[in-house]
């Protein structure tokens, strides 16, 4: 059942992340007014409830870390935006 009840855009989006200083190397999966789904190459340790820094068109946004998923060599990571939603539109 889905929980969400917010449109997302599943399409390649254009952010940059960082997380405790280091530049990530990330692509969002997909994206909705509040928050986002991001898959992480080479993954750091991520730990819930740290902060996020994206950087989207001409914002910089802070992101909670909602939930961290591992897999071999990437993880998965839900992000809560917390200054202001991502418009979904282009």
């Amino acid at each position: 059942m889905e929980r969400r009840n917010e449109d997302r855009l599943d399409k390649p989006v254009d952010m940059a992340f960082s997380y405790k200083g280091a530049d990530l190397q990330a692509t969002p999966l997909n994206v909705s007014r509040n928050g986002l789904t991001v898959k992480i190459s080479s993954p750091p340790v991520l730990s819930i409830g740290d902060l996020m820094e994206i950087q989207w068109r001409n914002s910089n946004l802070s992101a909670r870390i909602m939930w961290v998923m591992k897999e071999p060599y990437s993880s998965l990571t839900g992000l809560k935006i917390l200054n202001e939603g991502i418009s979904l539109v282009d």
